[in-house]
């Protein structure tokens, strides 16, 4: 699973706070996929990325064909349910 947090290396490098981040997880994906290996894709929606939702699902679907929105920690605090979190 590797995240992504924007659409963009502004974007994703603003939030990560690490210049060159975007550039070398899209290197990353590209040696995966040059591997054959399967990975997920992670979406990490955010006040400082939501505006680039849908290009970052876009270009989450070129990446791979598995792709998920959120962190496992955000939907479990989220949802609060106490039978989940033992899942």
């Amino acid at each position: 699973m590797i995240a992504l947090y924007g659409a963009t290396a502004e974007i994703h490098d603003h939030i990560t706070r690490n210049p060159g981040s975007f550039q070398a997880t899209m290197k990353g994906f590209k040696l995966l996929q040059e591997a054959r290996a399967e990975f997920i894709v992670q979406l990490v929606p955010m006040k400082d990325n939501y505006h680039q939702y849908k290009e970052m699902v876009k270009l989450a679907k070129s990446l791979s064909p598995h792709w998920r929105v959120g962190a496992a920690w955000l939907f479990l605090s989220a949802e609060g349910d106490p039978g989940k979190t033992k899942r």
